[in-house]
């Protein structure tokens, strides 16, 4: 559902601003919001693979240094080199190989941008998802999974702006939500399938249309969670990695079914900790230096094109305060 909420959140910003986006604004914001959460994982990353190096082990700067740049750069390398060779410290860093999706659906945004303005886009949506669908070998499992969940996510933005009376809460919708939630997990093996991408897709157009899983997701803590979310969706990994490789913890966690969930529990409540300092201090600093930066932008463009109609004015203005005329006139002029 990650790549769904992606596909409904920009493809809806598309539908209802059209021509009137500063894609400058759009990807700094984002670069701002998304990267320095990322820059402090891969910091943490960094840590623990310097921790498993072996002593007096050779290391090449020049091979360190290259991979360094390719977890810096943000998924333009689609798997990059793991960190002094050690392949199994990468466990830190695992939700980061969908960012790169991201990435990439964000720079199509532009061409996607002439679609949406068709007033046919709820119709092109669901041609696109339904081709993808069917036309099996046409693109290679998993990405035409991910590129069926980024599709849902914009069709469901587009009925949703077509059909605005299909928006709202009830026992029914929650109902059907939740059984294509379980339908998704007990009916396919995978949900990069098909009938995974349909049974997820379902539950999600619900969810965004208003159903609230029983008032669920209308909770004070529920919304606490969401917005905290991408710092416990990129950081959980690295706080299973560094407790889970601790022999004390692991063997507890292993001795019963008990002490497992306990652990499990435990390890929860530690990177929601974590995620509610990282979202207050990192992603909120993050969002405002990109929001300053726009910002002056924007004023120094207003300024520019205050300026050029004050040039445009002036002419006119001085003719009219030339000859004879009405002084309230000049005035509201």
């Amino acid at each position: 559902m990650f790549f769904m909420i992606t596909g409904y959140l920009f493809w809806k910003r598309l539908l209802l601003k059209g021509e009137s986006i500063d894609w400058l604004e759009l990807y700094v914001n984002r670069a701002f919001r998304i990267y320095p959460l990322y820059l402090v994982l891969i910091v943490a990353y960094f840590c623990i693979a310097w921790s498993r190096v072996v002593p007096n082990s050779p290391l090449s700067i020049t091979q360190l240094c290259g991979e360094l740049a390719q977890w810096f750069s943000f998924g333009l390398f689609g798997k990059p080199q793991p960190l002094f060779g050690l392949e199994g410290a990468t466990a830190a860093v695992g939700p980061t190989w969908s960012l790169r999706y991201e990435w990439l659906f964000y720079i199509s945004l532009p061409l996607l941008a002439v679609f949406a303005r068709n007033k046919q886009a709820a119709a092109i949506t669901a041609s696109a998802l339904f081709l993808l669908q069917t036309l099996n070998g046409f693109i290679a499992e998993p990405y035409r999974s991910f590129l069926a969940q980024f599709l849902c996510g914009m069709l469901t933005a587009s009925i949703l702006r077509a059909f605005p009376a299909m928006r709202g809460d009830g026992f029914l919708k929650s109902s059907f939500a939740v059984v294509s939630l379980v339908g998704a997990i007990v009916l396919t093996d995978t949900p990069y399938s098909p009938s995974g991408t349909l049974f997820l897709g379902a539950s999600f157009f619900l969810i965004a249309s208003g159903a609230s899983l029983f008032g669920l997701l209308k909770s004070r803590g529920v919304k606490r969670l969401g917005n905290i979310s991408y710092s416990v969706y990129l950081l959980h990994s690295a706080v299973l990695t560094i407790l889970m490789t601790r022999i004390g913890i692991l063997t507890f966690a292993l001795s019963s079914d008990g002490h497992f969930w306990l652990t499990a529990g435990l390890m929860f409540s530690c990177t929601v900790l974590i995620s509610v300092v990282t979202f207050a201090v990192i992603e909120r600093g993050g969002i405002a230096i990109g929001r300053r930066f726009t910002g002056r932008r924007l004023s120094r463009r207003e300024g520019d094109d205050a300026g050029a109609q004050q040039l445009e004015v002036m002419p006119l203005t001085e003719a009219r305060l030339a000859k004879p005329a009405n002084t309230q006139s000049n005035l509201l002029y």
